[in-house]
């Protein structure tokens, strides 16, 4: 035990991930800042991965797609590709170029249009109506009918075109691993990443509780939800240990097949299951149809993903500073507040 607390303290990242990532905006220097202090305290080591702005002209262009998409989709819902077909693609690595939808999906879709993909391309084609974009439920293929008094989240903001955006680029990283090379430091998947963004705080002994959920998840897994909001992710019975036993350290965290995880602040993916969030996100009927943790508890609801949340969070949001996507409570976000143990 006392070796295994050696090779956790020596990580920089955290002893079961290959690569960290931080999604964040270039000009936003006060998270940056409360980011480096997270950094120094737990001796970390990540890539910031810029995100873009909701003024990018890219936005636009997403928008545009968007509303193709709909205008040249006449089905109420859209039907997704058969599992094994995208197990296969999953298992074939890499993707083909995600300059749009990858061909074997974007032959399916009923829209000429092209979402772009990371790296940033030079876009300024303008979208009319940008406001009044909502979000789309379920598989349906069109949004709810736009009206003034909608709630914010059924809204698709500027900003949450650009999240999403920003994200798809942390996770094609992840996608392009090359599996052949070295397991993470310290063991675990190969190519695991950590997605985060730039407001969170950790559990000081984080790398400690990593280990212990590391011994419970399957072999198989896309997608462990660090932290998460709005959702009971204790729902489902918790995963027990492996092999050998739980070390017992942490008696009241547990992990658990995912429920409908909302937020995306902090949450790991193996290399594979970024392949398959990639091939989801970029579907066309489905691509940027909702604010992007609404797509994802989606795609958990419907098993697409082989999804896990640890409870409770390693991984909080701390709300100091101005959110960039949600208005609500002065500005800093949605009302949902999460406390940590022993917080940096």
């Amino acid at each position: 035990q006392d070796a295994l607390f050696e090779l956790d303290e020596a990580s920089p990242t955290l002893g079961v991930f290959s690569q960290v990532f931080v999604v964040s905006r270039p000009t936003r220097l006060d998270r940056r800042a409360t980011m480096q202090q997270l950094r120094a305290a737990l001796s970390l080591e990540w890539t910031y991965v810029d995100a873009i702005s909701s003024e990018d002209p890219l936005v636009d262009q997403v928008a545009e797609c968007v509303r193709l998409s709909r205008k040249n989709n006449h089905l109420p819902t859209f039907d997704w590709p058969p599992r094994s077909d995208v197990d296969q693609v999953v298992r074939s690595p890499p993707l083909p170029p995600l300059d749009a939808s990858v061909p074997w999906l974007s032959a399916t879709a009923a829209t000429p249009c092209r979402y772009p993909a990371p790296p940033p391309l030079n876009a300024s084609a303008h979208a009319p109506g940008l406001a009044d974009n909502t979000s789309q439920s379920a598989d349906r293929t069109h949004g709810v009918k736009y009206k003034p008094s909608l709630l914010s989240y059924m809204l698709l903001t500027p900003a949450k075109f650009a999240c999403w955006y920003s994200h798809l680029d942390a996770i094609q990283r992840v996608a392009a691993y090359d599996d052949s090379l070295a397991d993470a430091d310290g063991g675990g998947p190969r190519g695991a990443a950590l997605i985060l963004e730039d407001d969170v705080d950790m559990e000081r002994d984080v790398r400690g509780r990593l280990r212990e959920v590391w011994s419970v998840l399957p072999d198989d897994w896309d997608i462990v939800f660090l932290g998460h909001c709005w959702s009971n992710e204790a729902r489902y019975p918790a995963l027990r240990a492996r092999g050998a036993k739980a070390s017992g350290l942490y008696p009241k965290m547990s992990v658990h097949p995912s429920f409908a995880p909302k937020c995306t602040h902090a949450y790991a993916v193996s290399p594979a299951g970024a392949r398959r969030i990639l091939l989801h996100l970029l579907y066309p009927p489905f691509a940027y149809s909702r604010a992007l943790d609404q797509a994802f508890a989606w795609l958990v609801q419907t098993g697409r993903l082989r999804a896990f949340s640890v409870v409770p969070s390693l991984v909080v949001q701390h709300k100091l500073t101005g959110s960039d996507i949600d208005g609500g409570e002065n500005g800093l976000g949605s009302g949902w507040k999460d406390r940590l143990e022993h917080g940096v």
